[in-house]
């Protein structure tokens, strides 16, 4: 999942498929586990 916070300050979450370019302001969301979420910055 990705992490995208747009000009307004408004966070989305979205699929890796719907976005085309990665900002250096976004987080990429790993799944590891199931039940664990971690922050890739």
């Amino acid at each position: 999942m990705v992490e995208k916070e747009d000009d307004s300050g408004i966070i989305q979450i979205l699929n890796p498929s719907d976005v085309d370019i990665l900002n250096a302001g976004d987080k990429v969301l790993v799944f590891l586990k199931r039940d664990d979420m971690k922050y890739v910055e």
